[in-house]
């Protein structure tokens, strides 16, 4: 079984592979001093490390990042989203977050957000990626989708978070009054172990294969706890995963990109 560093390492290498190596939407110049929030494994940092290596790149996470080689330039920080931020004001060209939103109470985001924009310098880019909504379970041979997605979404709410944040984000994002530019785009991907029912674009076929496995690692790993308090049994989980492994399933997952420029 794959640690979590590893799972998260397969989806950055699948999203980086939809962005054509790339880090984001929007063209990035000349960054010296770049933040991810909530940074995992790290792997976002390390490849924003190595295309910027005149940049000074910190690595921000409740928990330490693993242990690896880090490029030079890349730092790690312990860094709680709830409390205050220990850096000044204006201090990074590029603030990213993959998938921090959706796993705080959503009273908590508002003032995550401010916290991160009063960090960003003017003319900075905020980058923020965000699961969305997983539909399509009508497609699956059997009912185990549609129930462990609906119970997916009831742990959710019962721990006070917003399973459907990306949806909200630019009008939080757009409330803060802080950017010149707001972009989202919502990337619908087909979950399916048929290949040709993925896509025939690369890159959209990796990102697609990455969520999937990882969306199956993360049900696959759920022993005991929150999932059981929801009515997650053993039983159910097999089919789900059984199910998931039928040629004919195919579900639709939206994954969610923001990039927002400061205003001077």
């Amino acid at each position: 079984m794959l640690t979590t560093s590893a799972r998260l390492d397969e989806l950055h290498n699948g999203i980086k592979a939809y962005f054509k190596g790339a880090l984001a939407f929007t063209d990035i110049k000349n960054p010296k001093a770049i933040l991810d929030v909530g940074a995992g494994s790290g792997a976002w940092a390390i490849q924003a490390a190595q295309q910027y290596p005149d940049a000074t790149v910190v690595a921000a996470d409740i928990s330490p990042l693993p242990d690896r080689l880090l490029p030079q330039n890349l730092s790690y920080h312990h860094l709680d989203v709830l409390h205050p931020y220990p850096w000044e004001a204006n201090t990074f060209d590029v603030i990213h977050m993959r998938l921090l939103l959706f796993h705080i109470p959503h009273h908590e985001i508002g003032g995550i957000l401010k916290r991160t924009v009063d960090m960003l310098k003017p003319n900075g880019w905020l980058l923020i990626e965000e699961c969305g909504r997983h539909t399509g379970h009508e497609n699956s041979p059997g009912p185990a989708q549609s129930l462990v997605d609906q119970m997916f979404i009831q742990m959710l709410y019962a721990k006070g978070l917003d399973p459907f944040i990306s949806e909200h984000l630019t009008t939080l994002l757009e409330e803060t009054g802080a950017f010149a530019e707001v972009n989202v785009k919502c990337e619908r991907l087909i979950l399916s172990t048929d290949q040709e029912a993925i896509g025939h674009d690369d890159g959209t076929r990796k990102f697609s294969n990455a969520l999937r496995h990882t969306l199956e690692r993360i049900v696959r790993s759920s022993d005991g706890g929150e999932f059981e308090s929801v009515g997650l049994t053993k039983q159910l989980k097999e089919a789900w995963i059984t199910e998931r492994q039928h040629p004919c399933f195919k579900t639709f997952h939206d994954f969610w990109f923001f990039w927002s420029c400061k205003q001077v």
